[in-house]
């Protein structure tokens, strides 16, 4: 994690899968891992939509200061997934509006 995206190997396999998260930003961020429907707008789209769909989260890792680091499991089923930082600092807006999301997919 860092201001404003993820940076990972984007060849994720089905099954039990371990996020290990380092924040080498300034600021801190939080990750959280979304399912996405099949035929859901891509999560920038909908991220900056008036009309947003509610889809409930696989995993959350709590905000991570800067240098610091945040381990989650969970088992992925084949599909989309989508990343996201919803932490808002100083300036009073999402790190998500700023382009911390990103998705991938698990085949």
């Amino acid at each position: 994690m860092r201001e404003y995206g993820f940076r990972y190997d984007r060849s994720i396999g089905p099954g039990r899968t371990v996020f290990r998260a380092r924040n080498t930003g300034r600021l801190s961020h939080d990750l959280v891992l979304i399912p996405l429907p099949k035929n859901f707008p891509p999560i920038d789209v909908q991220l900056r939509s008036k009309t947003r769909q509610v889809i409930a989260p696989l995993a959350h890792l709590q905000p991570v200061r800067p240098t610091g680091t945040g381990t989650f499991a969970v088992n992925l089923a084949p599909g989309r997934y989508a990343m996201v930082s919803f932490v808002t600092n100083r300036d009073g807006m999402s790190d998500a509006l700023k382009g911390m999301s990103s998705e991938f997919r698990v085949r």
